[in-house]
């Protein structure tokens, strides 16, 4: 599935950031399915909360390379909706590795990049994409609440 979504984006939407990501997902992937499958099942399924400090620190750095990655893919590439597309690709690698790292935070930021890619895949004419994205974010919802239900939140 990453493969086939790297090259439609790439080559029919010109969005090179999000063909980079899918990419990064294959590797990502195995990482995460290994580090999943030998974690310990009595501590709340090892998850938890990121630190605000270390939080803000994500952000920081993540628009910052949004930023940098969007001024690169507008001044020397073809690529459309630079900023955007970069923003949702570097964000979605930091959901990924909160994700990883099972912390909860990361369906909060799945949410947001879910529906900014929902929107960009609209604008694109990608309405299949936009609905798929809109699917997933409702997803992201469901995880967040079924995580904080783990964690022993209301």
């Amino acid at each position: 599935r990453c493969a086939t979504w790297m090259a439609v984006t790439f080559a029919k939407y010109h969005l090179y950031a999000d063909a980079m990501l899918q990419a990064f997902y294959v590797v990502i992937g195995v990482i995460g399915l290994v580090r999943w499958r030998v974690s310990d099942e009595d501590d709340q399924k090892g998850l938890s909360r990121i630190k605000i400090p270390v939080l803000l620190i994500w952000i920081a750095t993540g628009l910052a390379i949004s930023l940098l990655s969007g001024f690169y893919l507008r001044e020397y590439t073809p690529a459309m909706a630079t900023y955007v597309d970069s923003f949702t690709t570097v964000f979605s690698i930091v959901a990924t590795i909160w994700l990883v790292q099972k912390k909860v935070e990361n369906w909060s930021l799945w949410i947001m990049v879910d529906l900014v890619y929902t929107g960009l895949y609209w604008e694109r004419g990608a309405i299949l994409f936009s609905l798929l994205y809109l699917i997933y974010a409702a997803f992201a919802v469901f995880g967040y609440f079924n995580w904080r239900k783990i964690m022993g939140h209301t």
